[in-house]
C-alpha cells in the first residue's frame, strides 16, 4: 500500500474545510475595486418642478395650429393639477433687443420650434406624418412629432407616462428619456368616395360621346382603384352595369361588394385581404327611415338612401363602421334633412358598436350650405380639414368637362368621427385618361389611422 504524503494530507484537508463554504451558496469576499476616478457622474434628473417653483417654460410655434395651442394648455394643466405650480406658455418668436423672449435653457419644446438647428440640433429626417419622438436635450424636453396633430399626440402620451398621476411636491424627468413612435405600414387605411355615374346617357349631349360610355369607363374606374388600394370604399350610383362588373372580377381582383339592401346604388367595395365583412344594413333618408322611401315632409322625388358596413381588420382585429351615401338635390330643406339623418345615423352606430366611423358620400351641397353644417355640428369631421396633408377646398364634381362649369365644387366628402381617427391626407384624383375622364365626379381619398 502506497503512502499518502503529510503534504497531501495537508491540502486535502484544507479542501474539506472550505467546500462545505462552497456548497451553502459562500465565496470569498471579491477584492474592492478602485473607483474609476475618470468616470463621468451620471446626469442629474430634470427637476422640472419643486418646492412650489418652476423654471421651466413651455414653447410652441409662433404660427400653430388651435390643436397644439389646445395640447401645451393641457400639458400645462396637468402640470398644476400635480404640483399648484403653473409654467409660463411661450412661443419661439425671439427679439434681440427684448432678453425676455429669448430662449431660456429650461424649455418643454412643442413642436417644430426654431429652437431646433438654433440652441440644439435634432434630426427629423425619419419622422413620418404621424411619428412622433419625446427626448431630452440637455436641460430641455423636445416633443415633437411629423405634424402638429402627432406633437399634439406625443404630448397626450408624455402626460399619460411621463407625468405623475397622483398630487406631488416634485416633477423630475429621467434625463435619459427616450421615446420613438413609428406608426406601423398595417395601421394606414385609405378610404374612398366614388360617384360611379350610372348611366350611359347623361352626357349624351357632350363631344365625344362615346369616351361616356359606362364599358369605356370601367377600366378606368379599375385603374383608378387600383392606384390608391383603398381599405373601403363608398359607391355611389352603382347602377346594375357597375355591379355587374364588380362582381363579375377575376380572382386577381382583391374587392368584394355589399350593396344595400334597399337600393344596392349605394354599395360600399372592400379589400378582402384586409377586411373581414362583419354586417351591414341601410336606411332611407327620409321622416321614417325605416319605413318611408320617399321623404313626403321635405318634398323629395326619388329614393336617397344611406348603407353601413362593418369591417374587422383582420390583421390587428379592430373594427371599424363605414357608412355610405347618396343626398337629394331638391332643395336645401331636403338636403338638411337628410343630412340630419345621416349624422344621426352615424351616431346611433357609433353608440352601438362602440366602433370608429367613416361616412363617404356625394352630398350634392357645398360647404358653405346649412346642410353641410348639419352633418358635421357633432360627430363627424371632414377629412380636408382634418388631414395633416390636405388640398383643402378642392372640387370632385367635373359635370364631364361640361363647358363653363366651375371645377372647385367640393360636394363629395371623406368624414369620420374625429377623436377615434388621425387623419393623414386629404386629396382629390384629377386623373383624366388622353382628356377623358373615369366619371362625372372625381374620387375622393383620405388615409388616416386610427388613435389608440
Amino acid at each position: 500500500m502506497k503512502r499518502i504524503s503529510l503534504r497531501l494530507l495537508a491540502l486535502l484537508f484544507t479542501a474539506i474545510l472550505v467546500l462545505p463554504l462552497v456548497g451553502c451558496g459562500q465565496t470569498p469576499p471579491a477584492e474592492e475595486e478602485a473607483p474609476d476616478e475618470t468616470a463621468e457622474p451620471a446626469p442629474e434628473p430634470l427637476t422640472v418642478v419643486a418646492d412650489g417653483t418652476s423654471v421651466y417654460q413651455i414653447v410652441r410655434p409662433e404660427l400653430c395650429t388651435q390643436q397644439l395651442t389646445d395640447a401645451a394648455v393641457a400639458l400645462n394643466r396637468q402640470i398644476k393639477a400635480m404640483t399648484g405650480v403653473g409654467l409660463t406658455i411661450t412661443t419661439d418668436w425671439e427679439n434681440e433687443r427684448i432678453s425676455s423672449t429669448l430662449a431660456g435653457e429650461y424649455e418643454i419644446v412643442l413642436g417644430e420650434t426654431t429652437r431646433n438647428g438654433k440652441y440644439f440640433t435634432y434630426d427629423t429626417t425619419d419622422i413620418g406624418t404621424y411619428d412622433y419622438d419625446i427626448t431630452v436635450i440637455e436641460n430641455r424636453v423636445l416633443i415633437l412629432g411629423g405634424s402638429e396633430t402627432a406633437t399634439a399626440s406625443a404630448v397626450e402620451y408624455f402626460i399619460e407616462h411621463c407625468l405623475p398621476a397622483a398630487p406631488t411636491d416634485t416633477i423630475e424627468i429621467d434625463p435619459a428619456l427616450h421615446v420613438e413612435y413609428r406608426v406601423p405600414e398595417s395601421d394606414k387605411m385609405t378610404v374612398m368616395s366614388l360617384n360611379l355615374l350610372a348611366t350611359d346617357t347623361e352626357y349624351a349631349a357632350n363631344a365625344n360621346n362615346n369616351q361616356h360610355l359606362i364599358q369605356v369607363r370601367q377600366p378606368r374606374i379599375r385603374e383608378i382603384i387600383l392606384t390608391h388600394m383603398p381599405d373601403s370604399i363608398g359607391l355611389q350610383e352603382c347602377s346594375a352595369p357597375w355591379r355587374q362588373y364588380f362582381d363579375g372580377m377575376d380572382a386577381s381582383w382583391s374587392y368584394d361588394r355589399t350593396g344595400a339592401s334597399k337600393n344596392q346604388k349605394i354599395s360600399i367595395l372592400y379589400n378582402t385581404d384586409k377586411l373581414e365583412l362583419v354586417k351591414s344594413g341601410s336606411i332611407w333618408l327620409t321622416e321614417d327611415p325605416e319605413h318611408l322611401k320617399v321623404s313626403v315632409e321635405w318634398k323629395g322625388e326619388s329614393e336617397r338612401l344611406a348603407h353601413y358596413a362593418v369591417f374587422k381588420i383582420k390583421e390587428t382585429g379592430e373594427h371599424y363602421v363605414h357608412v355610405n351615401t347618396h343626398v337629394g338635390t331638391e332643395s336645401t330643406l331636403l338636403q338638411t334633412g337628410q343630412a340630419t339623418v345621416v349624422r344621426t345615423y352615424c351616431e346611433q352606430l357609433a353608440e352601438e358598436t362602440g366602433y370608429p366611423v367613416v361616412c363617404t358620400g356625394d352630398f350634392n351641397f357645398t360647404l358653405e350650405s346649412p346642410s353641410y353644417t348639419a352633418l358635421t355640428e357633432t360627430l363627424l369631421r371632414d377629412t380636408k380639414f382634418e388631414a395633416a396633408e390636405s388640398s383643402t377646398g378642392t372640387g370632385s364634381f367635373n359635370k364631364m368637362g361640361k363647358a363653363g362649369y366651375p371645377k372647385a365644387y367640393p360636394i363629395d366628402q371623406v368624414l369620420v368621427s374625429a377623436d377615434d381617427w388621425n387623419v393623414y391626407t386629404y386629396a382629390v384624383d384629377y386623373t383624366t385618361f388622353d382628356g377623358c375622364y373615369y366619371s362625372d365626379h372625381y374620387a375622393v381619398v383620405a388615409t388616416m389611422t386610427m388613435k389608440e
